[in-house]
């Protein structure tokens, strides 16, 4: 049988026990605040409410630049490191399309602020769009190639590792 000073020792404890285990749940929530607020990068997609009300004009665009039957190729070739050529070949049923203007949209994908647009010019003998392209750090580039032929246009993005 247990004696009362053993019983109110007991029942002492029990306090304590939640205390500890609110402690414990109070100590666990503040690392994940910490460990969020730490490791946010600031990324997010501006507009995102009304990008994803255009969400059905975006796959008739889609729909739209399938039917141009317009080939892009994307290439970069390295020149010296964080610089290079960018080259893109532009084609419709084999046959080359040339008088249209391209612009590239090129974005880190893993920080922002790093982001700019080049004008590619057609090159005559090569029968290549092309810019040369000097970039603020190496890793990880998208580039988007923006192409515009008599109100037409079409898009194509491809992702490369610049050294």
């Amino acid at each position: 049988m247990l004696g009362k000073k053993q019983i109110n020792k007991e029942k002492s404890l029990i306090p304590w026990i939640f205390i500890g285990a609110f402690s414990l749940i109070l100590l666990v929530d503040l690392f994940y605040i910490y460990l969020a607020s730490s490791t946010w990068q600031g990324l997010y997609t501006e507009n995102s409410y009304q990008k994803g009300l255009n969400y059905n004009q975006t796959l008739s665009a889609i729909d739209d630049q399938e039917k141009l039957g317009w080939d892009l190729a994307i290439k970069y070739e390295n020149i010296s490191p964080k610089k290079g050529i960018l080259l893109i070949d532009l084609h419709k049923d084999g046959n080359i399309i040339s008088g249209a203007n391209l612009v590239a949209k090129i974005v880190r994908p893993v920080s922002a602020g790093h982001d700019f647009s080049i004008p590619l010019s057609f090159n005559k003998m090569q029968k290549k769009y092309q810019a040369v392209v000097s970039f603020p750090l190496k890793g990880q580039w998208d580039i988007e190639i923006i192409a515009k032929k008599d109100g037409l246009i079409y898009q194509d993005k491809k992702r490369f590792i610049i050294h």
